[in-house]
């Protein structure tokens, strides 16, 4: 069992006869570079369940909280091929729903430059999205101290960012995620599954949860509609 795509990679790398189990993982076709049908099967020993979310329900959620929107920087490591894709779909889905709404992508290499780029991709915007990158996950606290002070919303990939300093998210249950790739290890050590033609699994019914402690701190009335983080 790999957990995130650097670890599923990884293990790919190590063998093409243990079946891989990825957990974590936002796209597999990506994560693999390869293309195929996730309800078929990736067509080699990996399978696993994906935290992925569609980019229309962050364009959703930054539309609805910051209504009056004209520019939106998305940040993300330039190395993770996962945030890439995830920011093109949010991309994509704003320029549909709200076509005159600007979004300028910021990326970072590693934790070394993240306050420097924040610092940068927060000057002219009304919001920050930022999509399940590992590497901004381990640094919120540092993404935090530059958006706060300044008031930005910060709409993060998922739930553990968006409790460790930033302000709304739709997330999935990770537990749920993982929960789901212990089913399907079950299927293939104990009734013999083919790893290869397992579909890819994915969380149901995301939800649009919020950080009242970044709320307050930044003085944001949130709507109707979101479950608060620890409730």
């Amino acid at each position: 069992m790999a957990n995130a795509t650097p670890a599923l990679q990884a293990a790919v790398a190590a063998t093409t006869k243990i079946p891989i189990l990825g957990t974590s993982v936002t796209d597999y076709e990506t994560a693999l570079s390869m293309t195929f049908d996730p309800a078929k099967g990736t067509g080699i020993n990996v399978a696993g369940s994906s935290d992925g979310v569609p980019g229309v329900l962050y364009a959703d959620l930054v539309l609805e909280l910051v209504p009056n929107a004209k520019n939106v920087s998305i940040l993300y490591c330039s190395a993770e091929a996962n945030s890439v894709v995830q920011s093109n779909d949010f991309v994509a889905a704003m320029k549909e729903k709200a076509p005159n709404v600007k979004c300028n992508v910021f990326t970072f290499s590693d934790s070394n430059d993240i306050q420097t780029v924040v610092t940068t991709a927060i000057q002219n915007c009304d919001a920050l999205y930022i999509p399940t990158d590992n590497q901004a996950a381990s640094n919120m606290t540092i993404i935090h101290n530059v958006c706060a002070p300044a008031k930005m919303p910060i709409i993060a990939g998922e739930e553990n960012m968006c409790a460790n300093g930033a302000l709304a998210t739709v997330s999935i249950n990770y537990y749920d995620i993982g929960h789901v790739c212990g089913e399907q290890a079950v299927k293939i050590l104990r009734d013999g599954a083919d790893v290869s033609t397992m579909a890819i699994a994915y969380a149901s019914d995301p939800v649009k949860e919020y950080n009242a402690d970044y709320a307050a701190e930044i003085g944001f009335d949130m709507p109707d509609g979101y479950k608060k983080i620890g409730a």
